[in-house]
Parts: C-alpha cells; structure tokens; sequence
C-alpha cells in the first residue's frame, strides 16, 4: 500500500525522501563534534548530573541509570535545603576545558537509558545538568552543539550555566 501510495504521489515523493536523506546526512555530519580541550577563554570546566529523588533510595537512582555517583547529599545534611541530592560530575574524570566534551561524556552515560530517565521522571524525581565555568580572561563563554540539544530534548533535560569569573577580569 505504500509503495502505491508513493508511486502516485510520484516525483513529489521523490523529492522529499531526498530532501530528508540530505538533511539526514547533514545532521550525522555535525553531530562529530570538534572539541577544543584547551579552550582559551576557559580555566576550568565540568558537568554535573543533578538528580533530586525525594524518597527514593539513592540505590535505586544509581541501578536504574546504570551509574555511581560521584556524591550525594541528604536532606537533614543541609538544613536549608531539605532535599535528597544525587549528582554524576565529570570534576576529577575528564581533563579538557571544553564544556561540550563534558557534556557529550554525561549525555553518553545516559542517552541509551531514556526510558529510565522517563520512568524517574514519572516517579517524581527533577533530573538537569550544570555545566560549572570558569572564565580565564572575562570574554568568550561556554558553547553547546545542536547535536547536544537534540540529545538533552531527548532526555528531557534542562542545562544550565554556573559561570564565574576571576577578581583580575
């Protein structure tokens, strides 16, 4: 049926499957993301998996990602702000001062866990990423590829900038 379908709508058909295949290819193209590990305007970089289960037992976050995680924090530890904290950070694993490959080596832990992540999301746990920067000399910033976009929409995840800057700048 459709290839009937397809066979009556003709060259119009055609033209969009070509359309699609170029833009196909355009998107696997830019998703090769080229890092800068030594990113200029940045003195230090790292991404963190914030993941805030309420009552869920810190063992089951880290089952159901497949992760350990780097710390964790529990409501009564810190009295202003009474929720339980389990957190994924690439501090102390990856050594480069471009956010996107620490972004792109969270996003990798995860991305083939979406299901999971949906299904803790539906329990009621708040799952986002921090990207923490430092600036080196007061300009420049950090960058996000849309490949990562699309990955964080996948998920469902929100990302967002703790960005400092130093007493000289």
């Amino acid at each position: 049926m459709l290839v009937n379908l397809l066979h009556q709508c003709g060259s119009v058909a055609s033209k969009t499957i070509k359309h699609l295949s170029f833009n196909l290819a355009l998107y696997e193209k830019r998703k090769n993301v080229e890092y800068n590990d030594d990113y200029g305007t940045c003195e230090e970089t790292y991404v963190t998996l914030l993941v805030y289960p309420g009552e869920i037992p810190f063992s089951e976050i880290s089952f159901t990602l497949g992760l350990t995680p780097t710390r964790t924090s529990k409501k009564q530890d810190f009295p202003r702000k009474r929720v339980n904290g389990w957190f994924y950070s690439t501090q102390k694993i990856i050594q480069s001062r471009d956010c996107r490959r620490h972004i792109d080596f969270i996003l990798d832990q995860i991305i083939e866990r979406k299901d999971a992540v949906r299904y803790l999301k539906l329990k009621g746990v708040k799952i986002e990423m921090t990207c923490c920067w430092h600036s080196a000399s007061g300009h420049g910033g950090p960058t996000i590829s849309p490949y990562q976009m699309k990955k964080l929409v996948e998920l469902d995840i929100e990302i967002w900038w703790d960005i400092y800057f130093s007493d000289e700048d």
